[in-house]
C-alpha cells in the first residue's frame, strides 16, 4: 500500500552547493535610466548582504531581499516514512542608476554563505547617450550653488517644449496625446530625499498645486504616480500635472530663436547638515507631435530628454572672523528689548525679554550670555534663559534680581549673526533699557520688639536699647523657657521632613512634566488621535472623501510623531513603517497600517473607491490596537 502526501508540486532534491546568478533587467539603457539589477543565491544556508565593489559608475539603491522557499513532500510506502525538503533561495534587488554613458562594467557581486565567499559573474550594460533633439529641451537649475545650514534654497525643473506646427503653434503642446508625457523627478517624492534634507512642504501638497482636474488632457505624468478608478481595469489612472506655462525665447538647433513653452516645477529645501546634495538627472519619455500630414493632421515623434543632474554644496558659516557675540542665526535680522516691571527694590524680580526677528534660520539660534556684558554681572542676579521660535521671531526670556540700587539703564545688548548675502558676520544692538532700583526696606529695632497687641509687659518680653537685642537680659532663662521636650522635637522634625519630602516630590515631578515637551506630546497622543479619527468619520459621511482621508491619515500619522517626538509635517509611510520596525511592532499590524496610508493617500488625488470607506469603518478597532501596543511599549502614557 502506498500513500503519498504532497505540500508543493515543486521538484525536490538535496542541498546542493550555493550557486550566485546575476540577471540585469535590461541589457541596454538611457543616460538617467535606473535599471533593475538582481542577485539569486541559491542552495546555500547562511546568506548575508552581497559585497558591491567597484559599482562607482553606478548610483546603487537597495530594493530588499526576498526569501523563496521551495515545497516539502512526505511520502509513506507499506508504512515506511520518508520525508524531503529544499533549501531556501534568497533574492537582492537593486537599482542601478549610470553616472555616464557607454558600456559599462557591471562588476561581479561577492555573497558569504556560511561563512563562506562565492561570487557571481560580471555583466556589461550599454548606456545610450540622450539624443540630439530640440523638441523637448530639460534644465536644473538652482537659486544658489551653495547654501548654509537650513538656509532655505529653491531648485526648479524647468520643461521646455517646442510649439506644434503650423495652425496649432497657439495650442498647449502637452495635451494633444492620449498619454501624458512621463517625467521622473528623483527629489519629487521625500522617500528618495538624502538625509539631512528638509523640504519646506511636503511632496503631496507641493505636487497637488499643479494637479490638472479637468477634462482638457493637458500635462506631463510625474514618478508614475496614479489615481483609483472603478472604471479603471488596470487599477489606476495617471495623474497629469500642470504648471501655467510661460513663453519663452530659445535657439533650436538651426539658430532659429522660438518662442518655447516652458513648464517650471520649482522646490525650496533646506539642509540641516553640511555636504553636497545632488539633484537629478530628471527624465522625461513620451511622444510629442512634431510635423504635419498632407491632411494636416498631427504626426508624432517619441522623445527622451534628459536634464543634466547639479549640486548645490552645504557649508558651514566660516571660522574666521566669528566675534563672541555669534548666536548662530544665519540670515537677516534686527533686536528689541524688553524690561518688566522697569520700576523695582533690591531683590525684587524682572523679567527681561529680547527679540530676534527677520529673515532666515533661527533653529541654532542660542540666548546670549549677559554676563559678558561689563557691569551686569555686579548689578544682576541672572537666571537661565526660556527660548521659543516662532514665525521668524526668536524670544529670550531671562529672569534676573537687581543687587545694587540706582537708576542706571540696563545696557544694551550686542549680538551677531551671519549675515548670508554679504557672507559676513553683522553685529546688531538693543537700546539701553531705563530702569530705577530703589533701596530694599529694613525693619527697625522699633518694628521688630514692638508690641502691637496691646498687652502688658512681662518679663519674658524681648527688650531692645542702643546696645541692642538682650543687652539688658543677663540670663536667658528669663527671656523663654529652655526645658527640652524631646517628644515634641521629635514629632516637630519629623512633620517637617514629610512636609518637605511631599514638597520635593510634587516640585519635581511638576517640572518634569512642565519641562519635556515630549511626554507632554505623549500623554495626548492618544485623545488626539481619537479626535482626528471622529473629524475623519464626520467627511466621510458628509461625501467628503478627500478631506476625510486627510483627517485619517493624520491620525495615525500624528500619533506616530507624538509617540516618537518627531515634526507631523512632511512624516512620509516610509517614515512610520520605520518607526514601526524600531519599536518592534507586530508584522501583521504594520500591514494594516501601510494599507490604510497608501489609501489615503492614493484618495487626495482623486478618485476613491470603497476601500477608503471599509477602512474608515473598521479604523476604529486598528488605531486602539495600535495606541495599546504603543503604551506596551511605552511609547504613550
Amino acid at each position: 500500500m502506498t500513500f503519498i502526501l504532497l505540500f508543493s508540486a515543486a521538484p525536490l532534491c538535496a542541498a546542493d552547493e550555493p550557486e550566485v546568478q546575476v540577471e540585469l533587467g535590461s541589457p541596454k539603457v538611457y543616460e538617467g535610466q535606473a535599471v533593475q539589477y538582481q542577485i539569486q543565491v541559491s542552495g546555500g544556508g547562511d546568506v548575508g548582504e552581497p559585497q558591491l565593489k567597484g559599482f562607482d559608475d553606478f548610483q546603487v539603491a537597495s530594493l530588499g531581499k526576498q526569501i523563496s522557499v521551495a515545497g516539502s513532500s512526505i511520502t509513506i510506502i507499506n508504512g515506511q516514512l520518508t520525508q524531503s525538503s529544499q533549501t531556501a533561495t534568497s533574492l537582492f534587488n537593486y537599482q542601478l542608476t549610470p553616472r555616464k554613458p557607454g558600456t559599462l562594467r557591471v562588476p561581479a557581486p561577492v555573497v558569504t554563505v556560511d561563512g563562506k565567499e562565492y561570487k557571481g559573474r560580471e555583466l556589461t550594460l550599454q548606456v545610450l547617450p540622450a539624443a540630439e533633439q530640440d523638441v523637448v529641451l530639460l534644465e536644473i537649475k538652482a537659486d544658489r550653488t551653495s547654501a548654509y545650514p537650513t538656509q532655505p534654497f529653491t531648485v526648479t525643473l524647468s520643461v521646455f517644449v517646442k510649439p506644434l506646427p503650423g495652425a496649432a503653434a497657439d495650442r498647449d503642446p502637452v495635451g494633444v496625446t492620449e498619454n501624458p508625457p512621463a517625467l521622473r523627478i528623483p527629489w519629487a517624492t521625500d522617500e528618495k530625499l538624502p538625509e539631512g534634507l528638509t523640504p519646506s512642504r511636503p511632496w503631496n501638497d507641493w505636487l497637488e498645486q499643479w494637479i490638472n482636474r479637468s477634462a482638457d488632457n493637458v500635462g506631463f505624468g510625474i514618478n508614475d504616480l496614479s489615481r483609483r478608478d472603478v472604471f479603471s481595469l488596470l487599477g489606476g489612472v495617471s495623474i497629469r500635472f500642470h504648471p501655467w506655462p510661460r513663453r519663452t525665447a530659445r535657439r533650436d538647433r538651426g539658430g532659429n530663436e522660438i518662442l518655447y513653452w516652458q513648464y517650471d516645477f520649482p522646490r525650496t529645501f533646506s539642509a540641516k547638515k553640511v555636504g553636497s546634495y545632488r539633484f537629478g538627472p530628471a527624465k522625461l519619455q513620451g511622444t510629442f507631435a512634431t510635423r504635419l500630414d498632407a491632411l494636416g493632421r498631427l504626426g508624432g515623434e517619441e522623445i527622451y530628454a534628459l536634464g543634466r543632474a547639479i549640486e548645490v554644496a552645504v557649508k558651514d558659516v566660516p571660522e574666521k572672523g566669528r566675534p563672541d557675540t555669534y548666536i548662530g542665526a544665519v540670515g537677516k535680522f534686527s533686536i528689541a528689548a524688553e524690561m518688566v516691571p522697569t520700576g523695582v527694590k533690591v531683590g525684587d524680580p524682572m523679567t527681561l525679554t529680547l527679540s530676534l526677528s527677520g529673515q532666515g534660520s533661527l533653529q541654532s539660534a542660542i540666548a546670549p550670555d549677559l554676563t559678558r556684558i561689563p557691569g551686569v554681572a555686579r548689578r544682576f542676579k541672572i537666571y537661565e534663559a526660556t527660548q521659543q521660535v516662532k514665525d521668524n521671531v526668536c524670544r529670550f526670556t531671562y529672569s534676573m534680581r537687581p543687587q545694587v540700587e540706582g537708576n542706571e539703564p540696563f545696557p544694551a545688548v550686542t549680538v551677531a549673526y551671519f549675515d548670508t548675502a554679504a557672507e559676513k558676520y553683522v553685529p546688531i544692538q538693543s537700546e539701553p533699557i531705563p530702569i530705577q532700583v530703589a533701596r530694599s526696606e529694613r525693619l527697625s529695632g522699633d518694628q521688630i520688639v514692638a508690641n502691637t497687641a496691646g498687652l502688658p509687659r512681662t518679663k519674658a518680653d524681648l527688650e531692645a536699647n542702643r546696645g541692642g537685642i538682650f543687652a539688658n537680659v543677663a540670663e536667658l532663662g528669663e527671656v523663654r523657657d529652655e526645658s527640652v521636650h524631646a517628644g515634641r522635637w521629635l514629632t516637630g522634625l519629623g512633620g517637617l521632613a514629610g512636609v518637605y519630602l511631599a514638597v520635593v516630590l510634587i516640585a519635581a515631578r511638576w517640572r518634569r512634566l512642565a519641562g519635556d515637551p515630549a511626554l507632554l506630546r505623549r500623554r495626548g497622543a492618544a485623545a488626539k488621535a481619537r479626535r482626528r479619527l471622529r473629524a475623519a468619520k464626520a467627511e466621510f459621511q458628509a461625501q467628503r472623501s478627500r478631506e476625510a482621508a486627510e483627517q485619517l491619515r493624520a491620525a495615525v500619522v500624528g500619533l506616530v510623531a507624538d509617540a516618537a517626538d518627531l515634526a507631523e509635517a512632511g512624516l512620509t509611510a516610509r517614515d512610520v513603517r520605520r518607526q514601526f520596525e524600531a519599536w518592534e511592532l507586530d508584522p501583521p499590524l504594520v500591514a494594516q497600517v501601510d494599507r490604510l496610508l497608501d489609501t489615503c493617500d492614493a484618495a487626495r488625488y482623486g478618485a476613491v473607491d470603497g476601500a477608503l470607506g471599509q477602512l474608515a469603518a473598521s479604523s476604529d478597532g486598528l488605531l486602539q490596537t495600535l495606541i495599546e501596543k504603543l503604551k506596551a511599549k511605552k511609547r504613550l502614557r
